[in-house]
């Protein structure tokens, strides 16, 4: 038969109370390893403008490849404006003997972010063959994506403001496909 004091020693051992660790306790140390676990995302991830500059990189090369497909689609020469505040997609009108402003949104004027620098380079007078109509003023593309489907030669490079050895270049040699690579990477 069992004494009281065996059954309170039983009945201790069992009380909730006495054994593991309480709600509070489990909830400090969860929010202490998510607040660690952030920290530690934040520092490994990278640098946010890091990431921005690859992305604007990247959707400028998109935007060049759709603007070369959309000129062999259309029938139509689509030009492209740059300078050091952005840059904006034109496309001919043979009637007016013009470039004007893409209506589409996707092609539409773009600005770099104030911490990029970039920096074009081309063939000079690539787009004289097409006539300028000069009672307005407008833009001159830099280069001309032809609805032959050729492109005139250029390379952009995009890199952060005061660290030119970081970023991307974005070029064609007019007939090959547009190609975007970081800087000082070997191309294939």
């Amino acid at each position: 038969m069992t004494t009281p004091e065996k059954y309170f020693s039983i009945r201790k051992s069992l009380d909730p109370r006495s054994t593991g660790f309480t709600l509070i306790e489990i909830l400090i140390v969860l929010v202490i390893l998510s607040l660690v676990t952030g920290i530690a995302v934040f520092y490994v991830g990278g640098s946010n403008v890091d990431r921005e500059m690859e992305n604007e990189a990247r959707r400028l090369h998109g935007l060049f490849r759709l603007a070369a497909d959309e000129a062999v689609i259309s029938n139509q020469e689509i030009g492209f404006y740059f300078d050091e505040e952005g840059y904006e997609f034109l496309s001919y009108d043979e009637k007016e003997q013009q470039w004007l402003a893409m209506q589409s949104d996707t092609l539409r004027a773009r600005r770099f972010p104030s911490w990029l620098s970039s920096e074009f380079q081309g063939e000079a007078n690539t787009v004289s063959q097409l006539a300028i109509n000069d009672e307005k003023e407008q833009h001159t593309p830099l280069l001309v994506f032809l609805s032959s489907g050729e492109t005139t030669p250029f390379k952009i490079q995009m890199a952060m403001s005061g660290d030119s050895a970081n970023g991307f270049e974005i070029f064609t040699n007019g007939l090959d496909p547009i190609t975007i690579q970081r800087i000082g990477a070997v191309s294939e």
